[in-house]
């Protein structure tokens, strides 16, 4: 993707900000993964074409832009597809995917929930008999269900099954800059104990898990790199409940530059769910453990280390990393197009008015140019972070664009806008007069 400039105006003065994007290049277990470049590209427009494009054989491109509402809709998926949701706008909401003897798979930016449908994984992979799968590459998406309320019960944790779920022998595996919140089973790895030896190789890199209560992932033999998430457990009133990383059955988990707040236990093995004792080898970049959350309690394997380099960021700086690039709208569709090769990074320049809190009444004009094409929202907030109005959502070409806001009906007060393109986003004030 080009570098885009942004000129953001409001009235007269200028104060300018510049910002570098992370690398979104696919990294880890998963990097030789190509989902369906060089195949067809269709944009879906109906639940029963996306049904039979994902079920389609042979390599194919597909984009969704809107919402599909089902009930527990679990929808094929077969080797060599690259599924990519534009903006925003790519909902899936009661409708999940199976990957069954599927291989060379990539999702991308879509948002996806169990809410409306039933206790089956959002995302599960397998195989049968003598099959072998993977090569998946799931990113910049969002996965959510419900808050998991305490006290637990089973009903509660088995309302839904996992959001990821990897069984038997599928392998080369990354999930990176993912949101899951609001969830009670996060991610297993492995369909029973002590019965799936599979060595899947499963990267997690740079995602934010808030609100899980556990498997983050819980991981069933073979090995697996954890590094540079957020785990942002939940915060009862008496302590810390969430689980997180779980090392189970002879696992082997190099886990490295992570950050732990509010767990009741960080990364673990325990005796209870795996008689068989697994390991943890935390020799890589060190990981915060925000008190009152343990340490690792799991024993130390050197057995494994990742057999590829990447760049792993400092455990203090994760949280705002996570939080700003994690999850679905952080993308042009032109970058997330490009699968392996890295995002070219935005600069971004803002001119704002030195003369803070510019009071407007009622209304006002929010002007920006691009000099690239780029995926461009611009929304306003309330002062407690309540949308009250989207003025662009779409995907624009180079050039200017001004769009007005008309705040009647509204009360007076602070007011954020937040302009966003591509991976890159800023929050200002403007304050409202009547």
């Amino acid at each position: 993707m080009k570098k885009a400039l942004l000129l953001f105006s409001l009235f007269m003065g200028s104060v300018c900000l510049f910002a570098q994007t992370p690398d979104f290049s696919l990294v880890g277990f998963g990097s030789a993964t190509t989902g369906g470049a060089g195949g067809t590209e269709v944009t879906v427009t109906s639940l029963a074409q996306l049904t039979t494009e994902l079920s389609t054989v042979g390599k194919k491109i597909i984009i969704i832009d809107r919402t599909f509402t089902a009930s527990g809709t679990i929808l094929e998926v077969t080797s060599d597809k690259t599924i990519l949701g534009v903006g925003d706008k790519a909902f899936l909401q009661g409708i999940g995917f199976h990957l069954k003897n599927a291989s060379n798979v990539i999702i991308r930016n879509i948002k996806m929930t169990m809410i409306g449908g039933g206790a089956d994984d959002i995302i599960g992979a397998e195989t049968t008999g003598s099959a072998t799968g993977g090569n998946y590459w799931i990113d910049h998406c969002e996965f959510f269900n419900e808050y998991p309320t305490l006290p637990e019960t089973a009903a509660k944790k088995d309302k839904y099954d996992g959001m990821i779920d990897f069984k038997k022998s599928v392998s080369n595996i990354t999930i990176s800059w993912c949101y899951f919140h609001d969830h009670w089973k996060c991610s297993l790895i492995g369909f029973s104990t002590d019965k799936d030896p599979y060595d899947r190789k499963i990267t997690y890199h740079h995602n934010w898990f808030k609100n899980i209560r556990s498997r983050v992932p819980s991981y069933r033999a073979g090995t697996g790199h954890v590094y540079n998430n957020y785990y942002d457990g939940l915060n009862d009133p008496n302590a810390p409940v969430s689980d997180g990383v779980h090392s189970r059955d002879a696992a082997c988990l190099f886990v490295e530059g992570n950050y732990f707040l509010h767990y009741a236990q960080s990364v673990y093995w325990d005796v209870n769910d795996s008689p068989t004792e697994a390991f943890v080898n935390e020799s890589g970049a060190t990981n915060m453990y925000v008190a009152p959350t343990p340490a690792n309690t799991a024993r130390a394997c050197n057995s494994f280390v990742p057999p590829y380099k990447v760049k792993v960021d400092s455990a203090a700086n994760v949280p705002a990393i996570v939080m700003a690039y994690a999850g679905i709208n952080k993308l042009g569709l032109t970058d997330i197009k490009q699968n392996n090769k890295p995002s070219a990074g935005l600069k971004t320049s803002f001119i704002l008015d030195q003369n803070y809190p510019n009071p407007f009444n009622p209304s006002t004009t929010i002007s920006f140019s691009l000099s690239g094409k780029a995926f461009v929202t611009l929304k306003i907030f309330n002062a407690i972070g309540i949308e009250v109005a989207s003025l662009v959502s779409e995907e624009l070409s180079a050039g200017s664009y001004s769009r007005k806001w008309n705040a009647e009906g509204l009360i007076s007060g602070i007011y954020f806008y937040r302009l966003q393109v591509g991976s890159m986003q800023e929050t200002r004030k403007l304050a409202l007069l009547k």
